[in-house]
């Protein structure tokens, strides 16, 4: 498996939000977060055609232009995780709708990534743009305030929907009790 730590600790360079664009750029990904894509489709990462055949495999990740910047940042963190978990699986290339399963609306129907792998991806996008360590900083002195209004909210910090921040703590949380259990 790839040493994962250089995605995790991409913030460490540019600070918060990552940079999700660079990211992905530096890793020889091609990107249009502007995307013509079908109505149910929210992001896609495809295998560029001329090199199909080539041994030198080059991908791009788009997403919808109908995304709000919250939103295409992690959909972008998605399909970089799906690049980096799942690149065996891709195939021709393969899309999420904004439930974040392939279907048939899409340019790709691909079957090889089922909920392991979208759940698998998600972390991924997660831990990228929302590592642990941030959160529990982040949160300690946003909690802390005495003018929250003042303060810069969750969502513009870490540059994701609130949705998504809200899913996120309750891994977390989940992982905590887990790892409490086990001491």
């Amino acid at each position: 498996m790839a040493d994962l730590k250089p995605f995790f600790d991409s913030h460490k360079e540019s600070g918060f939000p990552v940079n999700i664009r660079g990211l992905i750029e530096s890793c020889g990904l091609g990107l249009n977060d502007s995307a013509e894509l079908h109505n149910d489709i929210a992001g896609q990462i495809e295998r560029l055609e001329s090199n199909l055949e080539n041994s030198n495999v080059e991908f791009k990740i788009s997403t919808s232009i109908t995304l709000t910047p919250e939103w295409k940042n992690f959909v972008m963190a998605h399909e970089l995780g799906h690049y980096v978990l799942h690149e065996s699986l891709i195939g021709a290339g393969l899309d999420d709708n904004v439930a974040f399963f392939s279907n048939p609306e899409g340019n790709y129907n691909n079957q090889n990534i089922g909920p392991k792998q979208e759940f698998e991806a998600h972390v991924f996008a997660a831990k990228v743009l929302m590592p642990e360590l941030e959160v529990d900083r982040f949160f300690q002195h946003y909690l802390a305030s005495e003018n929250i209004d003042e303060e810069i909210q969750p969502n513009v910090h870490f540059g994701v929907p609130e949705s998504v921040i809200a899913w996120w703590l309750g891994v977390l949380k989940e992982k905590s009790k887990a790892d409490t259990l086990r001491d």
